[in-house]
């Protein structure tokens, strides 16, 4: 079953000296989850500097009750690999409601 949902990835508490590796990194995993400009956009963000990509409306997941935990675990594993020591990575996925509108939605198949 598909869900529309609202995406926020984020990595906070990071060696600030990867910052630029992290941005690439983020930047490349999203991009091959399909999940890419402008209805993705990433950047570093808050007065601490964290990292955040986050979706610009909602976005259509397939079997998004696999795909998150899926997701959230290769996030964490990619934050920590290139942090090269633990860090806070975090996957944020609210379910939005069904709208009439969906031409804008970014479609992602799980599969």
């Amino acid at each position: 079953m598909s869900a529309n949902l609202n995406l926020s990835f984020e990595i906070h508490d990071f060696d600030r000296s990867k910052s630029d590796e992290l941005l690439a990194a983020a930047k490349k995993f999203l991009d091959d989850e399909g999940l890419r400009p402008p209805e993705v956009l990433v950047d570093f963000v808050g007065t601490e500097g964290y990292l955040c990509g986050y979706s610009t409306s909602p976005v259509i997941i397939s079997a998004s009750y696999k795909w998150v935990p899926d997701v959230t675990a290769r996030w964490q594993q990619m934050a920590a690999q290139i942090n090269g020591a633990p860090c806070r990575a975090l996957v944020k996925a609210e379910y939005e409601e069904e709208t009439e509108n969906e031409d804008d939605d970014t479609q992602v198949d799980a599969s």
